[in-house]
């Protein structure tokens, strides 16, 4: 077992979105937005960082990790969930993001979403964003009912990110 895997089951058993880690500093956690020390882990130095990271990493991520400094991969971990991994290089040497995806999707009614919502579903024509705060869960109960409502449609596993210009949000406001 990789030894990172345990600060996954910590990551999940405390219901942490996001696993910050960054040489010379105290692995973070994001936990309902906000980013805090994961309690009783020592700072890692860019040696112990780099060992840890390359445990779990693909070979010919760690290829492109070396030649560019950054790699994104996905890594499984049974029975916990599987985590989205985007390693880098900054100035206090090699440091990664890891997302966790839970293995279960949540439906609407576990969400607590009130009908209103989930009639915005039923549309067939025009466009519906649904936003909020990262790691919020806001596209986990869209993806179920289009994975079951339209499974030949497309589909995109990462959020659509927009940036409008000035004279856009100017004459929406």
């Amino acid at each position: 077992m990789a030894w990172i895997d345990n600060l996954f089951r910590r990551m999940a058993d405390m219901g942490a979105s996001d696993l910050h880690m960054t040489s010379e500093h105290v692995p973070k956690l994001r936990v309902s937005g906000d980013i805090t020390d994961m309690p009783g882990i020592p700072l890692l130095s860019k040696e112990q960082m780099r060992q840890i990271l390359l445990e779990i990493c693909p070979e010919r991520n760690q290829a492109q990790f070396d030649e560019t400094g950054d790699t994104d991969f996905a890594y499984a971990l049974p029975g916990v969930a599987r985590f989205r991994c985007n390693y880098f290089n900054d100035r206090f040497g090699p440091g990664a993001v890891f997302r966790r995806i839970p293995d279960t999707i949540l439906t609407a009614d576990q969400l607590g979403l009130p009908p209103a919502v989930m009639k915005l579903t039923e549309y067939k024509k025009g466009l519906v964003l649904v936003t909020g705060p990262t790691g919020s869960g806001n596209l986990r109960p869209w993806r179920r009912w289009w994975i079951t409502s339209m499974p030949a449609a497309p589909s995109t596993s990462s959020p659509l990110k927009i940036r409008l210009s000035s004279s856009i949000r100017r004459s929406a406001a």
